[in-house]
């Protein structure tokens, strides 16, 4: 077995990760057919309206509730907070499915079994420091998290369309809303797993002034701090800014592909193009994962923005589907490593007093830009067409490939990498000094 993924071999771990697939499936698959079911019984605008309160109270809500396990612990807060969460979301599921009940309360049920979702994603990768031994098991980890993640995306939509198929729009709708509470069930009531996931630890390291920007000015700002939490630390902002970026260049794709599969002469086929960027996030992260790389963590998630973002700039030259869908798969390659370059970042970087909270901020990030990018590319699109959206994206890759070059430039980021060699250097000394039974202090130097 490759160096560093024997810990799937241990049962807390693999029950993870298992748990994670199929919620990730589902969870990629129930918003499709919570959309086809309400659209089917309640009409497209009130689908459009209920599916995006949904979406909105998890986005907005996330560092909040990652924040609950900061502050509570995970001990504490995630059973509780799953246990009811599992009971609102069978609710909103039962209400969904009778087309007599009101749109309203829909819409509330969607609502509080959003903002009472727990943070389980989160707790997850926060706990796989605690699973692994070292830190090559701690990359192979979240390479695997981010793997399933990416994979969900690209069948969570195939799943829904076959359940609903075979099975009808309702028992579809039905079937996901079970995996969904099978995977939390899993993750909770599995006790090699809630040892893990539960465990205490000991008492962290706090956030260090140095780095949190707001919270050393002003009363003010100090509270702007205290709401706002670990993203007014520069050093999360830094994570955070690429994953932002590249959710906009999704937002505006999300708009633009159905545009372009729609002049080809089949709009059905714009899936296939969306596909080609998870594709090639699959690829990408498991590169990235057998990979032994060397450098600081800061240039290597510039590195990945340039890698992301300059093929992006070709994209008003494509004249077929068939290269934009290239350009896609190439850019693509980069998505899923930026992702687990972040957690690694946050893993490594940011104390643990706020990891939980600092961690969701990778994926309201993602959302954020996503949000504004299907929002700008809906009106470019409305006002002009499509080719426009893809002039948009390719200045959305030139931005992110400035971003990397002032990463790669900045002198802290060369004193990282700097830094980072010294200390694989150091490591690498000493395995030969314990390999050949000699004390560490007789190495000379």
């Amino acid at each position: 077995m490759i160096k560093g993924y024997a810990v799937i071999a241990r049962p807390a771990s693999a029950t993870l990760l298992t748990s994670l697939v199929v919620g990730r499936l589902a969870g990629a698959a129930f918003p499709i057919a919570f959309v086809v079911s309400l659209a089917n019984t309640r009409g497209y605008a009130a689908a459009a309206i209920l599916q995006g309160i949904m979406v909105f109270a998890l986005a907005s809500t996330a560092p909040l509730r990652a924040r609950v396990l900061d502050k509570f612990t995970v001990r504490r807060t995630i059973i509780p907070q799953s246990l009811l969460y599992l009971l609102l979301f069978a609710g909103l599921v039962a209400t969904a499915r009778q087309p007599e009940a009101p749109n309203w309360l829909v819409g509330v049920l969607a609502l509080l079994s959003a903002i009472s979702a727990p943070a389980l994603d989160t707790a997850v990768r926060v706990s796989w420091r605690k699973m692994a031994r070292n830190e090559e098991e701690v990359k192979s980890l979240h390479v695997l998290d981010s793997i399933t993640e990416e994979a969900g995306f690209l069948l969570g939509p195939v799943l829904a369309s076959i359940l609903m198929l075979t099975a009808g729009v309702e028992n579809g709708l039905l079937a996901t809303a079970i995996l969904i509470s099978l995977s939390n069930l899993l993750t909770i009531l599995t006790p090699v797993v809630r040892r893990e996931l539960l465990a205490e630890v000991p008492p962290a390291e706090t956030s260090s002034p140095d780095h949190v920007g707001l919270a050393d000015g002003t009363w003010h700002r100090r509270l702007l701090a205290t709401i706002l939490g670990p993203i007014t630390r520069s050093d999360l902002r830094e994570t955070v800014l690429p994953v932002v970026v590249t959710g906009i260049s999704f937002g505006l794709l999300a708009i633009a592909i159905p545009n372009i599969a729609a002049a080809g002469g089949n709009i059905a086929a714009s899936g296939f193009l969306t596909a080609t960027i998870s594709a090639g996030g699959l690829i990408g992260g498991l590169v990235y994962g057998a990979l032994k790389l060397k450098g600081s963590l800061w240039r290597r998630q510039a590195k990945l923005a340039l890698l992301f973002g300059s093929p992006l700039a070709l994209l008003p030259l494509a004249d077929s589907p068939w290269f934009i869908g290239g350009i896609l798969l190439i850019s693509g390659l980069a998505v899923t490593p930026l992702y687990i370059n972040s957690y690694l970042l946050i893993d490594k970087e940011i104390p643990a007093d706020v990891r939980h909270e600092a961690n969701s901020w990778v994926a309201v990030g993602n959302d954020l830009g996503y949000t504004v990018g299907i929002a700008v590319g809906g009106m470019i699109i409305a006002a002009r067409d499509y080719s426009n959206a893809l002039v948009g994206v390719a200045v959305v890759g030139i931005l992110l490939v400035v971003i990397a070059i002032r990463g790669l430039s900045r002198p802290q980021s060369l004193m990282r990498d700097k830094l980072e060699h010294e200390k694989e250097s150091t490591g690498d000394r000493n395995d030969c000094v314990e390999a050949e039974g000699l004390d560490r202090d007789s190495w000379p130097g």
